[in-house]
Parts: structure tokens; C-alpha cells; sequence
């Protein structure tokens, strides 16, 4: 038995007592072997992470597949029919996202190429969360199989999610009660390139777009802003213009807060993708201005002097325009009460010009 317990201690790292100088050196020379094939899995692994983010890369050019399906019983709808129709439907995300891109960073070429595949019918049966209290396994697995789900659906019908950057799902229709029945069940994810947009045939085309163009930003690097229990739009970075005097109604809704403020506790639907813009925090998220320069629009200066320390940040050679709104909404005047962390809704709003119609 004691025979038995050195032959195993031996090819630990540690323990297993006194061994022979030849074979402390073998065992030395397979650690370094095992550490350096560790180091080789985490460059490669690090190398393809960022390989794909490059793919979604919100300054750059991004492939987007956006593939539709349509569960049998909303075969016919007229929600689908309008979402395909030239003009007024998911074609209408790639210019609109465009138009956004050039508020901040000015003519800095294609953003989005789109291609509109289907709607296909066929049946959608996604996995699901069990309904008991999810361990880290059951998370775990559907993290996984979800969008391998979609992937292969997706082949099934002749399409090639590799081919593109950004892969969009939209799924139309669903029995009441179903999984994914409601736009509130449709997930986005930046590492997986993936997004899955759950459509009731109900809704309105200016919804439909707005939840597959959030649903989009998620890919591109953005992140919620509603609070998950009221979903009302957290302030200020969910509010396009939270510095607007009075600040309700709001006029726009910001996209990844979804709905227009109306009130602290009331907010209205859009009806067209006209009334959605992307807030200062969206943006940075995006990469298209600096986190500085949101910084700076969400908590105003302190005093002159501390102001003078925060610097602005180009986009390229010639100051953006961020930049020049940021520099006039400060020359304004607007002030920081001491010890508070944002400012007040009285502070001047910088002025982003509006999309070109």
C-alpha cells in the first residue's frame, strides 16, 4: 500500500517525499510543458474573443443578418407583411442606426449592412429556464443550447450565421402563456453576436422595429437602461434629454430604454423609430464618443478650475460634434450642487443635431 501511495504522490506537483534528481527534473519539465500549453489556450483564447468583437464593432462595418421567423399561426399576419414591406419596415434599421452614428461622429461611412432573410414558417420551440428556482446548471445549458437552437434552425432554411457579424432572430407569433410570446422575452448578447426578438403579431410595426433595433444593440456593446422592476427608463442615462426644463414629457425614448417618459412613473410606446435617438451612454457605449465625453454631459462641471481638467476628446482631427456641444452647454453656465453625483434637471441639455429626414 505505502508502494502504491508514492508511485501516485510522485506525479503530483507538490508531496510524495524525496524523489531521484532524474525524475524531479521530468516532472519540472512536464509543469512547464502543462504551463505552457495553458499560456498557448489563453493567448488563443483571448486572440478569438477579440477576433469577434472586432466583428461587431460599432465604429466599423458590421454584417447583419436579420432572419425571420414566423410560427404557423401567425402564418398570413399583417404585421409580417408590413415589417417586409420596401420602406417601412426592418429595412428602415439600418439607415436609422446610420443617421444616429452621424449625430455623434459626423460622415464616417457605412455602418450596418443588412440582409433581411425569410420570414420562413415553421414551428420555434426554443429551450427554456425550468420554472422551478434555475440552478447554475440549468443556466449554464440553456446559455448554450439557446442560440445553438437558432444557429441550426437558421442552416435548416438555408442560411449561414457564420457569414455575418451580428445574427438577429425575430419570431413572430406565439400561443398566450407560450415561451416567447412577449417582446419582453427576447435576449441580446455582444459575446455570442447573437439576438433572438420575440414579436407578438399584435404589436405595432414602430414597436416591432424598436425591439429588434434594441435588441441589435445589445450585439453592438449596449446594455439596458430601465430599472428590471418597473422598467421605466433609469435616469438620466435612459432619458435622451434628462437636463430638459421641465423635464417631462420627454420627447424622445432613448433605445436601450425603450419607452418615451412622460412622467417619473408613466411612459407611452413610440409610434415610429423617428421618436427613438441614442443617449450620450449608449454612444460611448458604442465606442462613437469617449466615456469621458458622457461623463462630462451627465455631471456637469464643478468650477472653472476643475473643469479645465477634464479634456476633450476628438473623434478624429477636427473636434466632433459632441465635442463643440459639450464646450457650449458648459460656456452656458451650468452648475454641480456640492457633494451631489449628477445634475440637476435644470442644467443646460448639449445639443446633438437631429437625423437628417
Amino acid at each position: 500500500m505505502q508502494g502504491w501511495w508514492k508511485r501516485i504522490t510522485s506525479l503530483l506537483p507538490f508531496g510524495g517525499g524525496p524523489v531521484p534528481k532524474e525524475r524531479a527534473k521530468n516532472r519540472r519539465l512536464r509543469q512547464l510543458f502543462a504551463v505552457f500549453g495553458f499560456s498557448v489556450f489563453l493567448y488563443e483564447a483571448f486572440d478569438w474573443l477579440t477576433n469577434e468583437e472586432a466583428l461587431v464593432d460599432a465604429t466599423g462595418l458590421v454584417r447583419v443578418a436579420i432572419v425571420q421567423f414566423v410560427r404557423p399561426e401567425a402564418q398570413g399576419s399583417p404585421l409580417v407583411a408590413a415589417m417586409n414591406a420596401e420602406g417601412v419596415g426592418l429595412d428602415q434599421i439600418g439607415p436609422w442606426y446610420q443617421s444616429e452614428r452621424e449625430r455623434y461622429a459626423g460622415g464616417s461611412g457605412t455602418m450596418l449592412e443588412v440582409d433581411l432573410l425569410g420570414p420562413f414558417v415553421t414551428d420555434v420551440t426554443p429551450p427554456v429556464i425550468p420554472a422551478r428556482e434555475p440552478t447554475w446548471f440549468d443556466m449554464l445549458k440553456v446559455s448554450l443550447s439557446f442560440p445553438r437552437y437558432f444557429h441550426d434552425l437558421a442552416r435548416v432554411h438555408g442560411v449561414d450565421p457564420d457569414a455575418y457579424g451580428a445574427r438577429v432572430y425575430v419570431v413572430y407569433g406565439g400561443a398566450p402563456g407560450s415561451p416567447g410570446d412577449e417582446a419582453s422575452d427576447s435576449r441580446g448578447s455582444r459575446k455570442g453576436r447573437i439576438a433572438v426578438s420575440f414579436v407578438p403579431i399584435e404589436t405595432t410595426i414602430a414597436y416591432a422595429q424598436l425591439t429588434v433595433a434594441h435588441e441589435l444593440g445589445h450585439i453592438l456593446g449596449g446594455f439596458d437602461l430601465y430599472d428590471t422592476d418597473t422598467f421605466h427608463a433609469t435616469f438620466p442615462e435612459g432619458y435622451v434629454q434628462p437636463w430638459m426644463d421641465p423635464p417631462y414629457p420627454q420627447r424622445f425614448a432613448e433605445l436601450m430604454a425603450v419607452d418615451i417618459p412622460l412622467t417619473p412613473v408613466k411612459e407611452r410606446e413610440v409610434d415610429s423609430l423617428g421618436q427613438v435617438r441614442i443617449g450620450f451612454q449608449t454612444a460611448a457605449d458604442f465606442g462613437w464618443i469617449s466615456k469621458l465625453q458622457a461623463e462630462r454631459y451627465y455631471s456637469p462641471r464643478l468650477n472653472d478650475a476643475e473643469d479645465a481638467l477634464l479634456p476633450t476628446v476628438a473623434l478624429d482631427a477636427t473636434p466632433s460634434v459632441v465635442d463643440v456641444a459639450l464646450d457650449t452647454a458648459h460656456a452656458e453656465g451650468a452648475t454641480h450642487a456640492e457633494g451631489a453625483t449628477h445634475a440637476t434637471p435644470d442644467t443646460p441639455a448639449p445639443v446633438v443635431p437631429e437625423p437628417k429626414p
